[in-house]
């Protein structure tokens, strides 16, 4: 009786011990498989309209260039900033002898040609930025102002809509697409909409915030006066 008592004692402990070993054993899993639920189970907060835009797929930078034409570009882009810019304009001048499809250079020498007044080769360097790389935005949004100063509206509204495309965070394009639009082709509902896209993404308290806001109040009430015209 003893020789059972001592041998049921012994299975009871080894199964005691194989119970907690299989424990150790899955207990890493179960935990695994908890945290997994968990996460399944998290609640996705949706982003808003401006993180839509803001997160959205910016083309521009996504485009490559060498360590060696970045150097040089940071460089020539000191020289300007220096004010040197005869040193500047040689060195962007360079850059596009040697790297034709880095747009930032074209553009870069476009401003200057803007700054010394030279009206066809600001115009010549847009198209060349524009033509380097499409999705360079800045590009396109000079050009597209440049455009409706010309009086061609359809190039600059193709333009904006080309630059928000490349990066739909991109403000500028939205308040000047929204002008064009207000006040040039008459499509006061659209331009409104685009005055909101604009209003989105730039600061409450900005000036230009204020300014946008004024024209918003402005635009609706003259859209209410119109549709009474109509309807009277």
């Amino acid at each position: 009786m003893q020789f059972i008592k001592l041998f049921s004692i012994k299975r009871c402990g080894l199964l005691v011990l194989m119970f907690s070993l299989a424990a150790c054993q899955t207990a890493p899993e179960t935990i695994k498989q908890a945290e997994q639920t968990a996460e399944t189970n998290e609640v996705q907060v949706p982003l808003t309209e401006k993180e839509k835009l803001l997160q959205a797929p910016n083309y521009y930078l996504q485009t490559s260039a060498s360590d060696d034409a970045k150097a040089a570009f940071e460089k020539a882009l000191t020289y300007k900033k220096e004010g040197k810019l005869a040193l500047a304009k040689q060195h962007f001048t360079n850059l596009t002898l040697q790297y034709p499809n880095l747009s930032g250079a074209y553009l870069q020498l476009a401003y200057l040609a803007k700054h010394a007044e030279q009206s066809t080769q600001y115009l010549e360097y847009l198209e060349a930025a524009v033509n380097a790389n499409k999705n360079n935005y800045y590009a396109a949004n000079e050009l597209a102002l440049l455009k409706r100063e010309k009086g061609e509206f359809s190039e600059a509204l193709a333009l904006y809509d080309s630059a928000i495309a490349s990066w739909p965070g991109f403000a500028a394009s939205y308040i000047n697409k929204g002008i064009l639009l207000d006040l040039y082709l008459d499509q006061k509902e659209q331009a409104v909409a685009v005055y909101n896209t604009y209003l989105m993404l730039v600061p409450e308290k900005s000036q230009s915030y204020r300014q946008v806001a004024t024209w918003l109040v402005d635009l609706e009430h003259q859209l209410k006066q119109r549709g009474a015209n109509e309807n009277g």
